[in-house]
């Protein structure tokens, strides 16, 4: 698998690179990224943020980048791509973020108490930092949060803003 992850900046992007070690992987970020050479990934730059064009500048990159997988994490590029996934998908590119039918009920603001998270595509769990991850109810793809609360698992999309 080759994905994009963005927000390479911040921490945030680095905890989700465990599920991606078997993979390549180029980490993104607006404006300047660093340039230190890595045997588990590389680093680019996205240019100068213009949220008019998000979507589509994300889309530039991955095919410049033979990417098929993309993990959004900026807050602000979430629904841009959630709503062009199918555009994404026509490029044979899987975003991985909740369907936009359900994106609200993962997409809220949450500062973790909790270290704890996994990282599904498709429903699969691909990582996990506890040996259990929630059920599901929805198929998720993408990196979350995980906490419980009273007996009930929380689950919140990773993001960065």
């Amino acid at each position: 698998m080759n994905i994009l992850i963005t927000g390479a900046t911040r921490p945030q992007s680095f905890k989700t690179l465990k599920a991606f070690e078997e993979d390549r992987v180029v980490m993104a970020d607006y404006g300047d990224v660093p340039s230190f050479p890595s045997a588990k990934y590389s680093f680019i730059s996205l240019g100068e943020r213009n949220d008019d064009i998000l979507a589509h500048n994300l889309l530039n990159a991955c095919l410049d980048n033979d990417i098929d997988h993309l993990m959004p994490l900026y807050n602000f590029e979430i629904k841009a791509v959630a709503k062009a996934a199918v555009l994404f998908s026509e490029f044979n590119i899987e975003v991985l973020l909740p369907d936009i039918t359900i994106l609200s009920k993962y997409n809220r603001v949450y500062n973790p108490v909790t270290e704890h998270y996994v990282v599904y595509i498709k429903g699969k769990v691909v990582y996990s930092s506890e040996p259990w991850a929630p059920k599901q109810k929805d198929i998720l793809s993408g990196a979350f949060y995980i906490r419980e609360e009273n007996d009930v698992v929380i689950t919140n999309l990773i993001t960065v803003y």
